[in-house]
């Protein structure tokens, strides 16, 4: 009897915490970019425009994703490509110590995993610059 009513608290717990990055951090994500040498950007994902970025428009929101941001930047007679790759959420992780379920969750919904907060443009060293722990190829 009593392992009945631990199966049934362990399946209310792991209802309740479904999705922890989904439901801390949510789907979207802002991220922003700055240029040192003036310029634009169009930020694509699995070949699908996402958006244009310059000094002007410097944030872009984006659905969160396993597949890179892809960017195609040009200014001043120079061009440069570059692809982001998002990392896990922390909070997918931490799911994941819990219940495989919240981690499904996450990887459904897109929140496991989140790419940098910033994202920085130098056409004229042409080079992308992000955050320790993210890459850029």
């Amino acid at each position: 009897m009593q392992t009945r009513y631990m199966l049934l608290a362990t399946l209310l717990l792991a209802g309740f915490c479904a999705g922890f990055a989904t439901m801390t951090k949510g789907t979207d994500q802002v991220v922003a970019f700055s240029f040192r040498q003036g310029g634009t950007c169009a930020v694509s994902r699995d070949g699908a425009l996402l958006g244009r970025v310059s000094g002007a428009r410097a944030r872009l929101q984006v659905k969160k994703a396993a597949s890179t941001l892809d960017l195609d930047c040009s200014g001043g007679g120079r061009r440069l490509q570059a692809k982001v790759r998002p990392v896990l959420a922390k909070e997918t992780i931490a799911g994941a110590a819990v219940s495989l379920s919240i981690a499904a969750v996450d990887l459904i919904s897109g929140a496991a995993w989140v790419y940098p907060d910033r994202i920085t443009v130098d056409l004229a060293g042409r080079k992308v610059t992000v955050p320790e722990g993210w890459q850029v190829e």
